[in-house]
């Protein structure tokens, strides 16, 4: 393993789940489900609003929202805007919860709802969402293109589109056409949502004081009653701090994260990793178990499996890896665009190679954005294919996209093929990244 590769995957799960209602992975909770938020709220009504609402309090209430809203849609069942509504209830819930079971129900609705709408409308763009969470990458343009044309073109809404078309953007690699998109919404109709995907952007590009700056403004501009927005942002000031190698910094971020939403899955497991990192992996262990437990999720079985080698016990890894590995082939079988980047991190860091190197290639294929094209170049140095690994890392030095992993690669390749100065440079720009 050239790089620590479950990191990735961490990663991935980060921006997937931290998504907004739009459930798009770079995009930040939106918080426009008053109805969750209130009943969160009054789950525990000795909290403020906004803060120190559990984990456990919001995922109920929005499961009971979900129900309410089921039953109004039987009682309409010609309704297809109903069915789109429980479905984007899904999808938040998947957001919130990281359960890809809830894609596969929002995924179910939707498909009613397009077979009862008239020709050329449906809700085309909470297919779009569904589908870009999905890594359904060239699905969501078609769906984008429709709803143009299909919707009634106020500023609100196109500076919406616009902001898609700048999600859509960062995932195909065009970095700036993506900014120039967010730049464009942003004059067009200021929007919590756009304004969380220019700090991700300004993020993905290297500019942190300036996605700082943006989390910052968008914390600012929500006012709503659902804690996860809130929650949200601090774990991605607590993301810039691990990128920055300030790890202590990033522990007080996921306690403000904490303290907003208790006991969410996410920040734990952001704390694990803090943890692991500065030597205390005696703590983070049995938050790692905690969130297995709660969440079933097979990066944190990889995680675990890190933790337990690097103790010396191989038999704890190795149990950990092989049930981490049955669970992500039930996934790429379920969902094999969203679950690629996913299991890639698994085999990149477990083996076999050829195995990873399949899913780079796939994964790069559908969205050629930085970090695929960087993860390609790890699994082709892996499988010996050095030249073709320099190629993908060179594309990716050449772009704007920037990011510890690109500097820790790019070092590891410059070293195989034997020019050390070279690897020196990234090394030394990766100390310094971010700061």
């Amino acid at each position: 393993m050239l790089i620590s590769s479950t990191r990735f995957a961490l990663a991935a799960v980060a921006l997937l789940a931290g998504c907004g209602q739009t459930a798009e992975p770079t995009s930040a909770p939106t918080g426009a489900d008053e109805a969750v938020a209130a009943s969160a709220v009054q789950a525990a009504p000795s909290a403020p609003a906004v803060e120190g609402v559990s984990f456990e309090a919001a995922l109920a209430a929005l499961d009971e929202t979900i129900t309410r809203s089921s039953e109004l849609t039987a009682a309409q069942p010609e309704s297809w805007m109903r069915l789109e509504i429980v479905a984007n209830l899904y999808l938040q819930r998947a957001r919130l919860g990281g359960d890809l079971n809830d894609y596969a129900e929002a995924e179910a609705l939707l498909e009613q709802a397009f077979e009862l709408a008239p020709e050329g409308s449906g809700p085309l763009l909470s297919r779009a969402q569904l589908n870009y969470s999905l890594h359904r990458i060239p699905l969501v343009a078609a769906d984008l293109d429709a709803a143009s044309r299909a919707l009634l073109a106020d500023d609100n809404l196109r500076a919406d589109l616009l902001r898609r078309q700048g999600n859509l953007a960062m995932q195909t690699g065009d970095y700036g056409g993506a900014l120039d998109a967010y730049e464009a919404s942003l004059a067009l109709h200021p929007s919590y949502a756009t304004v969380c995907d220019l700090a991700q952007a300004r993020r993905r590009t290297g500019d942190y004081d300036a996605a700082e700056a943006l989390f910052d403004r968008a914390e600012g501009m929500y006012h709503g009653l659902n804690p996860e927005p809130k929650a949200w942002l601090h774990l991605q000031r607590a993301i810039l701090d691990l990128d920055r190698g300030s790890l202590e910094a990033m522990l007080s971020h996921l306690d403000d994260a904490d303290g907003v939403m208790t006991g969410w899955w996410l920040v734990d497991e952001h704390r694990a990793e803090a943890l692991t990192l500065l030597g205390r992996a005696d703590e983070a262990e049995p938050i790692y178990v905690a969130v297995i437990e709660g969440t079933g999720k097979p990066e944190y079985m990889d995680a675990m499996a890190e933790v337990l080698a690097e103790r010396g016990d191989e038999a704890g890894a190795s149990a950990w890896i092989e049930k981490g590995e049955a669970i992500y082939e039930a996934q790429l079988a379920q969902f094999p665009e969203a679950a690629a980047g996913h299991a890639l991190g698994h085999y990149l860091a477990f083996g076999p190679e050829d195995r990873a190197l399949a899913l780079a290639r796939a994964n790069a294929a559908l969205r050629p954005n930085g970090e695929a094209r960087i993860q390609l170049a790890e699994a082709l140095l892996a499988s010996g294919e050095i030249a073709a690994a320099r190629v993908e890392i060179e594309a990716v030095l050449a772009s704007a996209w920037r990011s510890p992993e690109l500097y820790e690669v790019a070092g590891a390749i410059y070293d195989e093929v034997g020019e050390p100065a070279l690897a020196e440079v990234q090394r030394e720009a990766g100390e310094g990244f971010g700061g």
